[in-house]
């Protein structure tokens, strides 16, 4: 590999190694069907068995009701996604109370809803309450445009429905994903390249070496960084860590610019000696002669 390919041989390694690490060591086929024929089980048992057979939710222009006396907690079973514990020594759920006021401390005070469940959202008349980024509770008004009547029949019908779809598209995500993921540390690459370009550019006029335009230190650095990149990826992360389970892991600040930056000095350095080396001064012997023959036929 030459400096000058070096942008080429950037995306066929990020493209290959990305591929073969999806397809052989993160997401192997083998593995994509265990997922798709667990999440097609769970979908159609943990998810339609966790609603109650009695129960129906009715929406009537942003209102909300139910065929039960409120408050009523609609209990998640503990292992509805893969947990076969109990958090708290209690079943979590979901509070219907028609008669709840949008208090967004009714979740964490009302000894009420605690006895039932541990409340993980409140879901008033007209309004929902459920937990934010903050572990505090965000308070959403339902839309006035939502009518729907909610029971078993009717998430049975969705998931019959949608299942196969969720699974076509996962089908599809599963063979575009690591081609969006090389993409992505391709351009990722090439930007990062440039903070090497510029350490590199300052290196030279330190080091008082060869001048090379602003292109040709940007291939010279990105050439040296793949080098870094195949190291790391190859060696340390996969003999070392994956295979060797050796958990190795090499941090010092600015390693990769102090690698890049010398590497690229030494290279240049070379060079303008080699350059010295092997050139030659321009001779009467090595200039192009003039053509003195004498036009004929005039």
């Amino acid at each position: 590999m030459k400096p000058e390919k070096s942008i080429l041989f950037n995306f066929i390694l990020v493209c290959s190694l990305s591929l073969l690490g999806w397809f052989f060591v993160v997401a192997p086929v083998s593995k994509k069907e265990s997922f798709q024929q667990k999440f097609s089980t769970w979908a159609s048992s943990n998810l339609v068995e966790s609603y109650p057979e009695d129960l129906i939710i009715l929406i009537n222009k942003g209102e909300v009701n139910i065929n039960k006396d409120s408050p009523y907690c609609f209990v998640l079973p503990a292992n509805l996604f893969g947990k076969n514990e109990v958090v708290d020594q209690k079943l979590s759920g979901v509070i219907f109370d028609t008669k709840a006021t949008a208090d967004i401390s009714a979740l964490s005070s009302n000894q009420e809803y605690s006895k039932l469940c541990k409340p993980l959202a409140l879901v008033g008349k007209d309004f929902v309450l459920y937990p934010d980024d903050n572990n505090t509770y965000k308070y959403s008004k339902i839309s006035e445009e939502i009518n729907a009547k909610i029971d078993r029949e009717t998430v049975n019908n969705l998931v019959t429905q949608y299942l196969p779809l969720v699974i076509k598209f996962g089908q599809r995500a599963y063979f575009i994903i690591p081609f969006v993921v090389a993409l992505l540390l391709f351009l990722g690459f090439l930007t990062q390249n440039y903070w090497y370009t510029l350490m590199v550019k300052l290196a030279t006029k330190i080091f008082k070496t060869r001048e090379i335009s602003f292109g040709d230190t940007y291939k010279l650095s990105l050439f040296f960084y793949n080098f870094i990149l195949l190291f790391d990826w190859i060696v340390i992360k996969y003999v070392l860590n994956s295979l060797m389970k050796m958990n190795v892991v090499i941090s010092f600040p600015f390693l990769n610019t102090i690698i890049i930056a010398s590497a690229a000095i030494i290279y240049l350095k070379k060079r303008k000696d080699d350059s010295e080396i092997v050139s030659t001064p321009i001779t009467s012997e090595t200039t192009t002669q003039k053509d003195t023959s004498t036009p004929t036929g005039q």
